[in-house]
């Protein structure tokens, strides 16, 4: 839910699951092999786990598969197609082209498809199915790219008419990359108490997406200690909830959402141990984590059929 459209182009982000509809027009008589194969660009994989369906949309009950049967069969035609969703399982015998990885381009194949509906007006067969977003160096997702698909038509292995028209979805991502910590003051005596002050955000921008579980680990160094009741952690901009998993020496605080525009804040004190040295210089670092889905597989039960396959930076 926190990607959308803009200016009519899908936005996708990394783990995201994208559902293409396949749609075209069958003429009546018999086509042997038909096949349809989808031009999957890289940094998208076909998700060959079940959830690929098909239709057969005619008034008459009049097309059949030699694979399928008539079982796929749809009432509709023209003015009705645009609102059918398939709903039969499209078998992975029918589905070939693997084993998939990224940009590896599926091939959908319905035998020998009979049309024997003889009428004024049109029969049609929809496939649908779904492809990942990649977490992928060879797919290269990164925020502001666009991903093109199109399919074209198979009869006894030779293309038929021309490619589809290509649909297009653009990549976007959190944008996290100003973590900065100060500490005041900067000098001190064994004993001293100094305050850390840790900040980041996810700035807004067409294609920033929002961060879930924002993890920011600190191990102190130890010259100092960790005041654990100091902990405060500020959220503007829309961030929301904090988790302070703090022990010992461990800054350990993640936070559940950063949106577009969302800012952290986190005030912390330390306290210098007496084994400090004069003109001792003690560093002090931080590493932050998040991920681009909600939860660890992203949103479950959506409609696209699928979850969000592997561990989360999978």
């Amino acid at each position: 839910a926190h990607t959308g459209t803009a200016g009519g182009i899908p936005r996708v982000t990394i783990g995201e699951i994208v559902r293409y509809r396949l749609q075209t027009r069958i003429p009546e008589g018999t086509l042997t092999a038909f096949e349809l194969v989808d031009s999957l660009p890289s940094g998208l994989t076909f998700l060959d786990d079940g959830s690929a369906r098909v239709a057969f949309v005619a008034n008459n009950g009049g097309i059949t598969s030699s694979t399928l049967g008539s079982g796929p069969q749809v009432a509709g035609n023209e003015a009705t197609v645009g609102s059918i969703t398939p709903s039969t399982l499209l078998p992975g015998g029918a589905i070939s082209g693997g084993p998939f990885a990224t940009g590896t381009d599926p091939t959908f194949g319905l035998g020998t498809i009979t049309n024997v509906d003889d009428d004024a007006d049109n029969e049609y067969l929809v496939v649908e199915f779904n492809a990942l977003v990649d977490n992928s160096a060879a797919g290269s997702n990164d925020a502001g790219e666009n991903r093109d698909n199109t399919y074209r038509v198979l009869i006894n292995g030779s293309q038929v008419g021309t490619p589809s028209a290509n649909v297009r979805a653009r990549i976007q991502e959190p944008s996290i990359t100003n973590l900065d910590m100060t500490v005041n003051p900067s000098t001190g005596d064994a004993g001293d108490t100094v305050s850390y002050r840790i900040t980041y955000s996810n700035p807004t921008g067409a294609n920033v997406s929002s961060a879930f579980d924002v993890q920011l680990a600190d191990l102190l160094p130890p010259d100092v200690t960790l005041d654990l009741g100091s902990i405060v952690v500020t959220l503007g901009g829309g961030s929301a909830g904090s988790t302070d998993n703090s022990a010992g020496n461990q800054l350990d605080v993640t936070v559940d959402t950063v949106p577009p525009g969302g800012t952290v804040r986190i005030d912390f004190n330390a306290t210098l141990n007496p084994g400090v040295e004069p003109r001792q210089v003690i560093t002090n670092t931080a590493d932050l984590t998040y991920t681009s889905l909600p939860g660890p597989n992203g949103t479950a039960g959506n409609p696209t059929l699928s979850t969000t396959p592997g561990s989360r930076g999978a």
